[in-house]
């Protein structure tokens, strides 16, 4: 009886884990994990990764949410500077790049360890970004939205191993 007990609190806990957040919810009906991975460099943890979809079923044109949860404080500008820095090695111009500078600015914050930043791709392919579940800005630049979701999630990654753990194809 005892480890029947310990089955259901352990169910229970796996099913309430699984739940994804009401903001990620209110883009994605029926949103659930498709895969997770980490992210280090040097040996240091830098963030757990989570792609979310519907039903679990990602796909590229469709609603998806990707969450971050860091494990080490990093400032805007640095969050900013590295996705730029990800975007020119996929082979984005610099003439984009410096385009595109601010609007990375103003959905990137100053993370702590802990934080989650999430970026929700919608149905009219929009990208809104969360910090902790709370609404930043919302971007509609189709090129800036595939490029910067292509830092994890595109075939020109610098994280393949990451990417095929977020897309379900370990």
């Amino acid at each position: 009886m005892r480890y029947l007990v310990l089955i259901l609190l352990a169910w229970a806990n796996m099913a309430g884990a699984s739940s994804a957040p009401a903001y990620i919810n209110a883009d994605i009906p029926q949103a659930a994990i498709v895969g997770t991975g980490s992210l280090r460099w040097f040996g240091l943890h830098i963030y757990e990764a989570s792609l979310w979809a519907g039903s679990g079923h990602y796909a590229v044109n469709r609603p998806h949410a990707l969450e971050l949860v860091y494990s080490r404080d990093f400032s805007a500008d640095t969050l900013a500077d590295e996705g730029l820095k990800q975007m020119r090695k996929q082979g984005v111009d610099e003439a984009r790049l410096v385009q595109w500078k601010p609007l990375m600015q103003s959905v990137l914050l100053d993370v702590k360890k802990g934080d989650t930043l999430t970026v929700v791709q919608r149905e009219d392919a929009s990208l809104g970004f969360f910090h902790n579940g709370r609404f930043i800005n919302t971007i509609r630049d189709g090129d800036f939205n595939r490029h910067f979701l292509d830092i994890w999630l595109g075939e020109k990654t610098t994280v393949p191993a990451l990417r095929r753990a977020l897309i379900g194809r370990n």
